[in-house]
């Protein structure tokens, strides 16, 4: 499956979100021309904050998250610029000019929102928030585990009674649940696990994003 799309950093990071999440192995050629284009990209016209550049589709069409939850926009230029520093750390590639347009990239961005995961975990709205917990979830930063678990003390004041949260999206909110490791986020994955349940239960979807969908719920009760 080809990678990189150069008409859209959108379409490029959710090739590379999927190729993660179905375990899909990259060769290093394509992982290196990936990261060069993404890293080329940081500090563009319409980035947010020192992020990755959203291309022109991506600011005309908006941009749709893994799980199929669409944004405009600031939300989307910010959720996309955390989806592509995640991305890149991802691919791994171990070259000058793509570790520093990431380092860059982080810097600006955790400083500016610092002062705002130290007291909630959280960042502006229930979307934004969500991408940066998965974008400190492989980010290798001290803050990281510390931010995140004040996080889920907020999502858990967010709960509903029908087993979603209030302002934080049921599905991408899932998919950054999956890749954490901590009681409170099972107890979150708990509290959506009756919602999981009936999603599958249900009639199955044709469509990728359907699909996507079905796979994270059954990877989140798989940990429970």
């Amino acid at each position: 499956m080809r990678i990189l799309n150069v008409r859209s950093l959108a379409e490029t990071v959710d090739r590379v979100n999927e190729a993660f999440f179905l375990e899909r192995k990259l060769p290093a050629l394509e992982r290196k021309k990936v990261a060069r284009w993404i890293a080329g990209r940081r500090g563009g016209p319409g980035a947010y904050w020192g992020l990755f550049a959203p291309t022109k589709k991506d600011i005309e069409t908006g941009v749709k998250v893994f799980t199929g939850e669409r944004y405009e926009y600031a939300a989307a230029r910010h959720i996309l610029g955390e989806e592509a520093c995640r991305a890149l750390l991802l691919l791994d590639v171990d070259e000058e000019e793509v570790q520093q347009a990431l380092d860059r990239a982080q810097t600006q961005i955790l400083n500016r929102i610092k002062p705002h995961l130290f007291p909630s975990g959280i960042f502006c709205c229930g979307p934004c928030t969500v991408s940066v917990w998965r974008h400190l979830q492989v980010a290798d930063r001290k803050e990281s585990r510390s931010w995140v678990a004040r996080g889920m003390k907020t999502l858990k004041a967010h709960r509903k009674d029908d087993g979603t949260w209030r302002r934080f999206p049921f599905h991408y909110t899932l998919l950054a649940l999956g890749d954490m490791d901590s009681g409170a986020a099972r107890e979150e994955m708990r509290h959506a696990s009756t919602v999981c349940h009936r999603y599958l239960s249900g009639p199955e979807r044709r469509g990728k994003l359907s699909q996507r969908r079905r796979l994270v719920a059954e990877r989140v009760l798989d940990r429970l």
